[in-house]
């Protein structure tokens, strides 16, 4: 269905927070690029968080780094 998730390996419970994103989507590339380190991901973050986009990536640092 083109969809992803953060979590390796999703929950049996319910009520486990997973994140779900469309997958190509900024927040997938954004999500890719902190997850797997890298000179590209880290040129991605980088554009991402001029102007507005320094809270979504606070966002994204948020999920990964819980």
């Amino acid at each position: 269905m083109g969809l992803g998730h953060y979590r390796a390996e999703l929950p049996d419970w319910q009520e486990d927070n997973v994140r779900i994103f469309k997958l190509g989507s900024p927040a997938a590339d954004l999500i890719g690029a902190n997850l797997k380190p890298g000179a590209e991901g880290d040129a991605l973050i980088r554009g991402a968080v001029s102007g507005d986009a320094h809270e979504i990536l606070d966002q994204v640092r948020e999920i990964v780094c819980s």
